[in-house]
């Protein structure tokens, strides 16, 4: 069965003099999908988004829009941006400062030469729809960050792109706003059926808001898939650590039968639950989210091991207290209720089977 795309990349490359900011990227985004881009700062996120929407020309490779190759080096074709059809939003918003947030949004629509009815119906239907109307004759300066962050969505979407790029809208807003716009944000994916291609580099976001992630690493993709598929079952040690805030123990897989495998580590066997389907090469890690990690007691007796208690823990707003520990040769953060641990002290923790994920070495 073929599959509608919104979105294909092929071999994308681009440098800037010695710094390689795409390496041969490939992708495929399908249609009605909100994708999110995620990755460390530096990893060629803005980048990949401004080679889309046609402000940068790629050294080499192809982009195809609804189908349409847009960008390709081999095939001389390189389509300008007010022909793509491709809405963005930038970091720093963007807005014309000597133009009021009526003249703002409606800019798309007179480079288009829409009739003076056409733009007042639309610039009101999309202010409306993002809460803003009321402040349609005030000037950028006078907005808050939230008002020019809707501002410079409204801009974006009154033309209808069939495809919405966003580099990293969210990161200059505290929390309870940062979550607001983003509930408005999947709102409109669903209404006006704009796909949305979504850049960040907090994992939060990226959870949130994502049907799809990629996930980039020095301008090549090192993992793609639903958030939770990568959180169940991480395909590399990036991915565990990075997006899924793991510990790794490197070892030897010593055993796998059924749905349970034991591993070879330097702080020793560990047992891990997996899928009975899933097959691995002898070199592996072991990953658990150290918030995961829990004081044995003596009803333990799988994946416990003795710890060093290297500080005393520092207060949380719950009471309880994040202690440093040694285990083997890391050191990790674990929760307890004791104030009273001392540096030095010797005690028992727990990796949980059922918490301990196996991961691929390579």
């Amino acid at each position: 069965m073929l599959v509608s795309l919104t979105v294909e990349v092929q071999g994308l490359t681009k440098s800037y003099g010695n710094v390689k900011a795409l390496q041969d990227l490939s992708f495929k985004i399908q249609k009605g999908t909100f994708e999110v881009v995620l990755g460390p700062s530096g990893c060629g996120k803005t980048t990949l988004l401004r080679c889309i929407a046609g402000v940068e020309i790629p050294d080499k490779g192809e982009i195809s829009i609804n189908d349409q190759v847009v960008f390709s080096s081999s095939k001389l074709i390189n389509i300008p941006p007010e022909k793509r059809q491709v809405g963005m939003v930038y970091q720093s918003y963007a807005l014309w400062p000597h133009m009021t947030v009526f003249e703002n949004v409606a800019f798309p629509l007179r480079v288009r030469h829409k009739s003076e009815t056409e733009i007042k119906d639309e610039v009101k239907r999309i202010l409306e729809l993002l809460n803003i109307r009321e402040i349609e004759n005030r000037y950028p300066s006078s907005l808050s960050g939230g008002q020019q962050q809707r501002v410079a969505l409204a801009r974006a979407l009154v033309y209808h792109p069939p495809l919405l790029l966003l580099d990293e809208p969210l990161s200059g807003l505290d929390e309870p706003l940062r979550i607001d716009i983003a509930r408005d944000l999947r709102n409109l994916h669903k209404q006006l059926g704009t796909d949305v291609i979504y850049v960040t580099h907090n994992r939060e976001e990226a959870f949130w808001l994502s049907d799809h992630i990629l996930l980039l690493l020095k301008g090549r993709l090192v993992a793609e898939g639903s958030g939770e598929s990568l959180i169940k079952k991480p395909p590399n040690a990036y991915v565990a650590s990075f997006l899924c805030d793991m510990i790794l123990f490197k070892g030897k897989l010593l055993s796998s039968k059924d749905d349970m495998s034991v591993v070879a580590t330097d702080i020793g066997n560990l047992i891990c639950m997996n899928r009975k389907e899933d097959r691995y090469e002898q070199d592996v890690f072991v990953g658990i989210n150290e918030k995961q990690i829990e004081i044995a007691t003596y009803e333990h007796s799988e994946n416990v091991f003795e710890a060093e208690i290297l500080d005393v823990g520092a207060v949380q707003n719950d009471g309880s207290y994040m202690c440093p520990v040694k285990l083997g040769s890391k050191t990790v953060y674990i929760t307890t209720g004791q104030s009273s641990l001392q540096p030095g002290t010797k005690i028992k923790v727990r990796l949980p089977p059922e918490r301990c994920v196996l991961v691929p070495e390579q």
